[in-house]
């Protein structure tokens, strides 16, 4: 064992060694093309830290250390060590060195590519990318063995269970040490002109996403298996209309011919077929170490593959889309220059790498679109003059809306994802956990209790909670937001209180839509004063004087056995305008049923207004110049769509899956000796699937009741609106 520790050791030193030298070379390099030589460390770091464990995985077979790791702790007394503590011993080794030598390569990261990352964030970041990799494939590997030599069905379960939970986690924790924090732009003519390409490419498109720029400065755009479209802020602010048009387009036809779903499926399929041929063929002991190379090549070279023919794929589809061949070559040649890699790499090359180079790219784009050959290399010489003389106040971009990339707003898009994550852990707690724990603490407890009975009272437990749950759960992380708000507000100006003003949700349009999952498209302070109603957001201000509200009246906006109720109001700003509509509800509220006597409330204090203005206080000076609302349109999932039996099916598969997995860990199996033939824990998932049907069915039975009216009252500036 000491001659494989010492061999296994110089295999460690050799990385570090390369690391040195790669690093010396890179920073003493005389190149003049920047974008050659951070390519080539690119993809320096890559092989070594894929080489390195492939190549310690291959030892590892080789000297069979996993063996004389057993025998070791067997002359030591410990006989059965499990699965995952020897992965893990075996692997511990690696990990450290791979994030060392990602650190000793910050001074290339800062010399040649411009980044401020400091070694300590490098550390993190290299960290937590090989926990979001290598340790869910240990736990895998492990659930494997437990599955197939000791037949333990519930250690290939944790493992799993284990593996997926370190997964999101680190996922989650690198996109927020990356600064990779998506912000929706829900409206704006950036917007409008993707919906509007999605329209015409018969893509349902679901929201488009800004990633502000940060420390990686790095241009590019993503298509989200949700069909959603991620753009960097970057690559907005540096390209032209014509050329994010084209990458619009590029993208959309990933979401069109299903691209992001194609591609997991691709690497998952390759990797199941070695690990099939592994396990069912019969092979010689020595092949171990070749499946080790394949174990990691297969997958990978194919993922590589189907990539690169994808963006050749997207290319063509963004060309007969948008019709602008030139755009799109014009466009990636500034996407590699802002990125610092070069238009050109070896065939080789290309072979490890998800997309191919930019030159064979262009002249792919330039048969498509009929362009001449010899029109490409003026492209790409206009390309880089623009670029050296920075003519860019020449140039039409896109203007982001402040309110989607600023850092001061307060109901950003990660402030309502983290809202919405206690509310969505505590429904499945209590659709999938709540059932499943209650019925096996039940019969633990009461064990003569007849199985049909335990599972009628635990069934009414369930819907109670769920029903509570559904009054209180929309607001439990309200009290933080109404805060922030309202301290942001002051310092603007604006005094919520001093005003006898409220904080309220505004939404645009004459039915009720979601907005990243939540109910308001903004969070606002609603004044009324002696001549005009003011609202002050995030997202939107404006005012409206009493001749200009048409009508209001209270509906129903939220599926729920509450029957959440907003307020729509129609308004127009003189007779020759078009009437429009918005819709708001109290967001200072804790419970819908609070929510509902707050609108009723609402709908009372706006009539008293409209028939007695001079009652209420004069306009403060800071509101007095807020014009009528000036919305496009905005991007909101209607709520009757919510209901969808395709979303309810999806859920309900999961729910009874997650249900029986709980009850199996939980040890309360099947029993034949009970009078019904099933122990009592085996109505846990009927039990959850009706839960889950108590939450589903207000939205199906007032499915009506959430859609827009047909048609807006008429404008008639001058008389008095009446109030509904």
């Amino acid at each position: 064992m000491a001659l494989s520790i010492f061999v296994l050791s110089l295999a460690l030193l050799l990385p570090i060694l390369l690391t040195l030298w790669a690093r010396r070379r890179a920073l003493s390099s005389a190149e003049s093309d920047r974008a050659v030589l951070w390519f080539s460390c690119v993809r320096f770091i890559r092989f070594l830290v894929i080489g390195t464990l492939v190549f310690w995985w291959i030892l590892i077979d080789l000297l069979s250390f996993k063996l004389q790791i057993k025998l070791f702790l067997l002359a030591h007394g410990i006989e059965h060590p499990s699965e995952v503590s020897l992965l893990f011993v075996i692997w511990i080794a690696p990990m450290p060195v791979v994030v060392f030598c990602q650190v000793l390569f910050q001074p290339v990261y800062a010399e040649v590519r411009g980044s401020d990352w400091s070694r300590s964030e490098i550390a993190v970041l290299a960290a937590l990318g090989l926990t979001s990799s290598l340790i869910p494939i240990l736990l895998i590997v492990s659930g494997v063995h437990y599955m197939e030599v000791e037949d333990s069905g519930k250690s290939f379960v944790l493992c799993y269970i284990a593996a997926a939970a370190i997964w999101i986690a680190s996922t989650y924790l690198v996109r927020a040490k990356r600064e990779f924090v998506p912000s929706a732009v829900t409206s704006g003519e950036l917007r409008d002109r993707a919906f509007a390409l999605a329209a015409e490419a018969k893509v349902r498109l679901g929201q488009i996403y800004v990633v502000p720029a940060g420390k990686a400065r790095q241009a590019n755009a993503f298509a989200h298996s949700a069909n959603n479209l991620i753009f960097t802020e970057y690559l907005i602010n540096e390209l032209t209309k014509r050329e994010v048009d084209a990458v619009i387009g590029h993208e959309l036809t990933h979401l069109k011919k299903g691209h992001p779903r194609w591609l997991g499926s691709s690497f998952t399929f390759s990797l199941g077929a070695v690990i099939a041929a592994w396990a069912f063929l019969p092979w010689p002991t020595y092949a171990g170490p070749i499946f080790d190379v394949l174990f990691a090549a297969v997958p990978l070279l194919t993922f590589y593959f189907v990539s690169r023919s994808f963006e050749f794929i997207a290319d063509a589809g963004s060309v007969k889309l948008t019709g602008d061949g030139v755009a799109l070559i014009s466009a990636l040649a500034k996407l590699h220059g802002l990125n610092q890699l070069p238009l050109s790499w070896g065939k080789w090359s290309e072979k490890l790498l998800t997309h191919p180079s930019t030159l064979r790219r262009a002249r792919a784009i330039a048969r498509v679109a009929s362009i001449p050959e010899s029109r490409i290399a003026e492209i790409l010489q206009s390309v880089a003059a623009f670029r050296s003389l920075a003519t860019a106040g020449d140039q039409q971009h896109y203007s982001i809306p402040s309110s989607s990339t600023g850092a001061a707003k307060v109901f950003s898009t990660k402030l309502k994802a983290s809202m919405m994550r206690p509310a969505r852990f505590l429904r499945a707690f209590i659709t999938v956990f709540l059932p499943a724990l209650l019925l096996f603490c039940l019969t633990k407890l009461l064990p003569s209790i007849p199985d049909f009975i335990a599972a009628i009272v635990v069934l009414i437990l369930g819907l109670a909670a769920s029903l509570t749950f559904s009054n209180w759960g929309p607001f439990l992380s309200y009290a933080g937001l109404r805060r922030k708000l309202t301290e942001k507000f002051t310092q603007q100006g604006i005094f919520l209180a001093q005003w006898n003003g409220r904080l309220t949700g505004f939404s645009p349009g004459d039915h009720p839509r979601i907005y990243e999952g939540n109910h308001s498209w903004d969070i606002g302070g609603l004044f009324l004063f002696n001549d005009r109603l003011c609202y002050w957001g995030e997202e939107t201000t404006f005012s409206l004087r009493p001749s200009q509200i048409l009508s209001w009246e209270v509906r129903r906006s939220k599926p729920s056995w509450f029957f959440g109720k907003s307020l729509f109001l129609t308004w127009c700003a003189d007779d020759s305008s078009e009437p429009a509509a918005f819709n708001i509800r109290p967001a200072d509220v804790r419970s819908i049923r609070q929510m509902n006597r707050e609108v009723k409330s609402l709908s009372l204090r706006l009539a008293a207004w409209k028939s007695s203005p001079d009652q209420f206080p004069p306009t403060p000076q800071i509101l007095a110049d807020l014009a009528p609302p000036s919305l496009g349109e905005v991007t909101g999932t209607p709520v009757r769509d919510l209901g969808k039996f395709r979303a309810f099916a999806n859920f309900l598969i999961l729910t009874i899956t997650c249900s029986c997995i709980l009850i199996w860990l939980l040890g309360a199996a099947f029993d034949a000796d009970s009078p019904s033939g099933f122990s009592a824990a085996s109505y846990a998932p009927a039990i959850s699937t009706l839960v889950l049907l108590f939450t589903y069915l207000p939205g199906w039975l007032f499915r009506k009741s959430f859609s827009a009216p047909k048609k807006l009252p008429q404008p008639s500036i001058g008389t008095s609106p009446q109030s509904k």
